[in-house]
């Protein structure tokens, strides 16, 4: 059963490292409407008080959920759109290279 789990283990990172080393270098950035604006605890045991922001937006007809740090909390409702720079992987699997809110 070990040598299944870690054969398995080994296979999806050869496969993910795969597609992220050997991923095409150009970037293109596209620009998404924020759909909805949530957020989650993020303080741990001693700062419970602590927020993390969190957006939803429709990614290739996906509902997608970015979470962005705490210093983005106070202003987020005043964010519309998200912008992504994303690179192709090897595999088709889209990389996404930074994350900027708008």
């Amino acid at each position: 059963m070990h040598y299944v789990i870690g054969f398995g283990f080994i296979t999806c990172s050869i496969f993910m490292l795969s597609n992220y080393y050997f991923a095409d270098q150009n970037t293109r950035t596209e620009s998404y409407e924020i759909i909805r604006t949530s957020s989650l605890a993020s303080g741990g045991k001693y700062r419970i008080d602590v927020r993390t922001p969190t957006f939803r937006i429709n990614y290739n007809g996906k509902i997608k959920e970015l979470v962005f740090s705490s210093e983005f909390y106070e202003k987020r409702n005043f964010y519309n759109n998200v912008e992504l720079d994303i690179r192709q992987g090897l595999f088709g699997f889209d990389i996404l290279e930074n994350k900027k809110l708008n």
